[in-house]
């Protein structure tokens, strides 16, 4: 279904969503690696083409997205953003403190499981993962004020991934949108059961992850799968296709 959506998308705008939205007046500067709640993400203009036109219609995109005449909006459980093996569509309580479970509760937001890819790697010469100087935040598909399109996919359609799953995220917050894949990172980690970092690319599907390609294919990628051919597979532009064979 979001396969079809981004490409009819993009057939009407030229392009793909934005990651998130930050405008240039917002106080925060819009540093690349940073999102607020108060932004939009992408995913709700996404809304008209998964048969969502009247609540895309009800929303306010000139105030912030959890502005108070937002928040029954954004609030919307939509089944179209929740894979089926994960839970029912459900809204999630916002707490004033979102460490304290008892805190009290600022608003409801939509749960979805499915997030864009954002970047992968790390830039020449750098090796240390944590070193925000050596982060990528551009390479990947949906990042801050993007508008990329099929032809920045020059890697090939079949071979960059568009959207995967993750276990926790939801749909209109700009905190959430997106992944950045992370050479030191492992898909579906767990620890004791839990997942040790659920806005990762992770699934309940049992050992591996489902992702959306650019040809509108959808691929279950491996909880082993070799990191640096995710890392490939997640450049738009890379100059690095993977064979079919490799994952």
């Amino acid at each position: 279904q979001f396969g079809v959506a981004l490409h009819n998308y993009s057939e009407q705008f030229l392009g793909f969503p934005f990651g998130w939205m930050c405008s240039s007046s917002d106080p925060s500067g819009c540093p690349p690696n940073q999102a607020w709640p108060n932004m939009w993400s992408g995913w709700p203009m996404l809304l008209p083409f998964v048969e969502q036109a009247t609540l895309f219609n009800s929303l306010n995109f000139l105030l912030d997205s959890n502005n108070a005449q937002n928040t029954t909006g954004i609030a919307q459980a939509l089944a179209v953003f929740v894979c089926p093996s994960f839970a029912d569509a459900q809204a999630v309580p916002i707490r004033a403190n979102p460490a304290d479970p008892n805190s009290s509760i600022l608003y409801y937001a939509g749960l979805a499981n499915y997030k864009g890819h954002m970047a992968g790697g790390l830039r020449g010469g750098c090796t240390d993962p944590n070193n925000p100087l050596c982060q990528i935040y551009d390479n990947g598909v949906f990042f801050r004020n993007s508008h990329i399109g099929f032809r920045d996919l020059s890697d090939g359609t079949s071979r960059t991934i568009l959207i995967g799953e993750t276990i926790e995220g939801l749909w209109a917050d700009a905190t959430q949108c997106c992944v950045r894949t992370a050479p030191d990172r492992t898909v579906n980690l767990r620890a004791n059961g839990q997942f040790v970092t659920p806005r990762y690319w992770s699934s309940m599907h049992p050992g591996g992850v489902n992702f959306l390609l650019g040809d509108g294919s959808v691929r279950m990628l491996s909880d082993s799968v070799d990191n640096d051919v995710l890392i490939r597979l997640m450049t738009r532009a890379g100059n690095d296709p993977v064979d079919d064979n490799q994952y």
